[in-house]
């Protein structure tokens, strides 16, 4: 009996046929169709061929699965040969249903490799006029070939954007204090990011100046009109004179909790081992700020972050849950002047790793509490 569901609109790394890929083992995923009520995925089977000819023979010549008891139809890593760069991979998926039943296999789709290793990379880079002169510098130039082409990929590799975004922020600084007189120009999608773009990129003063206005517009001016909540305005008369009353009730405009959390307290998750599995704290120390503390309840357990200044010290306490590992950012590139507990760094238990990067020194941990203290003169 045919089962009652079928794998339809795979995807490789969240796209349909992409290009470019440039992990060594992508990830595959397939919506489920039913007109069947209570009907699940109890197995799958994937092929992954180097053409369309192996995989309409049903040969799997990259990756055969085998039968896979599972209902999960996202994320589904890659298990088979090595792959190499600008390999294109055609794969196919099949399914078994509530009652046992197999599926008819999907439509064939594919995925091509990107470039994978560095060496690689042989072409000449160009780069980016950062005076501010022109337009967003953006790949603008047209090019003609005088023959015959079968087949041309465009492969680029991005360097220097930190550099591009330091003068983006201190663009943004200017413009809130000059153009703006130290006063947000944002509104719901804009602010969140505002505050964590200065801060992070050393204007957290400016984050301050924005957040201790009391003038219209700002946080502060809404709560002299009486607000306890974010209003969907910041209480101009004359919109609602034209459109009557806005809504009293829009969290979304506080985007400067979400920097609370990541900015202040500096709790991050990275897109790579999501869920918090591997934690970035990475805290952003602001002038006149002595203390911060933030305890976030992910989903893997309690994380806690909380510093102090105190005098000539710069005290910092981090939680991580079991299971789970964190890079820790230590503001000196001195691991002379950083104890744990009283302990030179390089004898703390717990610490798996020490490197520099700019001016920080990053620290791997594994799960526990740690106590960590740096002079804050090397800050």
């Amino acid at each position: 009996m045919a089962a009652k569901i079928m794998p339809v609109d795979l995807k490789c790394e969240y796209a349909v046929n992409p290009l470019g890929i440039d992990v060594s083992s992508p990830c595959l995923s397939w919506v489920l169709e039913s007109h069947a009520r209570k009907q699940a995925q109890t197995a799958y089977q994937i092929l992954v061929a180097t053409n369309l000819e192996l995989l309409g023979e049903d040969i799997g010549d990259l990756w055969n699965s085998g039968k896979i008891a599972s209902d999960e139809s996202i994320h589904i890593a890659y298990e088979g040969k090595a792959l190499k760069s600008y390999q294109r991979c055609f794969w196919k998926v099949r399914v078994w249903d509530s009652d046992g039943n197999l599926s008819e296999w999907s439509e064939p789709v594919f995925w091509e490799m990107g470039i994978l290793y560095a060496h690689e990379w042989a072409s000449k880079w160009i780069a980016a006029d950062l005076s501010f002169s022109q337009t967003a510098p953006l790949f603008r130039k047209k090019f003609r070939l005088d023959y015959d082409v079968s087949k041309a990929r465009a492969y680029t590799c991005g360097l220097g954007y930190y550099g591009y975004e330091e003068a983006v922020a201190a663009s943004l600084a200017r413009d809130v204090l000059d153009k703006h007189s130290g006063h947000h120009s944002t509104g719901i999608t804009g602010s969140r990011h505002l505050y964590w773009a200065l801060g992070f990129y050393g204007y957290g003063d400016i984050v301050q100046t924005i957040l201790h206005q009391t003038t219209y517009p700002s946080i502060g001016h809404l709560f002299s009109l009486g607000a306890t909540t974010f209003w969907e305005t910041w209480g101009e008369h004359d919109i609602d004179e034209k459109w009557g009353p806005r809504s009293l009730n829009h969290p979304m405009q506080g985007g400067l909790d979400a920097w609370f959390y990541q900015g202040i307290a500096g709790i991050n998750s990275i897109a790579e081992e999501p869920g918090f599995k591997h934690i970035v704290l990475r805290p952003q120390l602001i002038r006149d700020l002595t203390f911060a503390k933030a305890e976030y309840e992910s989903i893997r357990g309690k994380i806690v972050s909380e510093w102090r200044r105190r005098k000539d010290i710069f005290e910092w306490k981090v939680s991580i849950p079991a299971n789970t590992t964190a890079t820790v950012y230590i503001p000196t590139t001195d691991f002379a002047h950083i104890t744990e507990s009283g302990i030179p760094i390089e004898q703390a238990e717990g610490v798996l790793s020490l490197e520099t990067e700019d001016k920080y020194s990053l620290l791997r941990i594994g799960s526990g509490t740690y106590n960590f203290e740096v002079l804050l003169d090397t800050i």
